[in-house]
């Protein structure tokens, strides 16, 4: 058995520790979960850059307005929605998750310098036309 799949090495003593806290099958479902996040967020960035790589240096008007802007919107709001997802396993907004998340945090070396951990952008969006912020978004795009 390779080292980083024994006991008590890397990841897998941390996940497989006996006092846990998440129970094993739970664990397994948010992995799951991130599974999917992870790769749904990395599509739509290769999407939009895929649209941008193709975009001359110097656009013209007519340019900008090929753009598939409703599909770029849509690849956007993935990536900020996956990664909210993801930061939830990790900075739960509801109380009595805080063990989970930092079982997760351990598992994963996830700290505070994460870019997951900063959710204005999420919460810009969530609540868009609530803020001022979100209002002035909102008159730019429309």
């Amino acid at each position: 058995m390779p080292r980083e799949l024994q006991p008590n090495s890397g990841i897998i003593s941390i996940m497989t520790n006996v006092a846990h806290a998440i129970w094993p099958p739970y664990e397994t479902f948010y992995i799951s979960g991130m599974l999917f996040n992870c790769p749904s967020a990395v599509r739509s960035v290769a999407r939009v850059s895929r649209v941008f790589e193709k975009f001359p240096p110097q656009p013209t008007h007519d340019d900008i307005a090929a753009l598939p802007s409703q599909s770029i919107f849509n690849e956007l709001q993935n990536f900020v929605v996956q990664g909210a997802a993801l930061s939830r396993y990790f900075w739960p907004v509801r109380k009595g998750h805080e063990n989970r998340a930092e079982h997760l945090k351990r598992a994963f070396s996830v700290s505070e310098s994460s870019p997951l951990y900063d959710r204005s952008l999420r919460n810009a969006i969530k609540h868009l036309g609530s803020t001022p912020f979100s209002r002035t978004v909102v008159k730019k795009i429309v």
